[in-house]
């Protein structure tokens, strides 16, 4: 852990993840440092952000590659075993659902599902930077039917999703996200209002 701390509501921390090389020609060593910032802070009408910076470095001299693929990011999310097909959706800042959002852009996914909230009904928002490699960022969503029943709901903000992206040595490249866990209802001009002051 690199640091944590605890004011005015809000709870941060930072921790330090190392990606070893396990075939590197001579012996394990560093490929990359990620340094991943988590920060949860109260919002409006007792919903909570949660802010999520991953920045990651190389001193390899050749730089790191990463390959372009269908999963990579990024910020991903598998929900409760309890949401399916039936009681939950999908909706993206592009008007996109669970059927036609995989492989499309976006600046935020709206995900909901049934709940025990008196409403029924919960969610999160997820919502990319626009400084993020990629933005407005491809997706990963599974699409109706991927499994059957419930458990299948999966989304992901995938920067490499369409096109590789080199990691250079020296340089810091950051991530960052903002969720909004809330219960009851979030409409679309919220999401876009909550993404707006983000990234303002």
């Amino acid at each position: 852990m690199l640091s944590k701390k605890q004011a005015g509501g809000a709870a941060e921390l930072t921790v330090r993840q190392n990606h070893i090389d396990l075939k590197a020609p001579a012996q394990s060593q560093l490929a990359m440092a990620e340094d991943l910032r988590i920060k949860v802070k109260p919002a409006d009408k007792g919903r909570y952000f949660v802010d999520y910076t991953s920045t990651l470095q190389t001193d390899i001299a050749g730089g790191i590659l990463l390959d372009d693929y269908r999963y990579g990011g990024g910020i991903g999310f598998r929900a409760t075993e309890v949401w399916g097909d039936a009681n939950s959706t999908i909706l993206t800042s592009e008007g996109k659902d669970r059927a036609t959002a995989d492989g499309s852009n976006a600046r935020w996914i709206l995900v909901t599902g049934q709940s025990d909230h008196s409403s029924g009904k919960s969610g999160i928002l997820f919502m990319s930077h626009n400084t993020n490699q990629a933005h407005p960022e491809p997706l990963r969503v599974w699409p109706p039917g991927q499994y059957e029943g419930k458990g299948n709901v999966f989304i992901e903000f995938c920067p490499i999703r369409h096109t590789s992206w080199e990691i250079q040595p020296g340089k810091r490249y950051s991530l960052t996200y903002r969720i909004l866990v809330f219960d009851g209802e979030l409409t679309v001009q919220e999401a876009d209002n909550y993404w707006k002051s983000f990234v303002k």
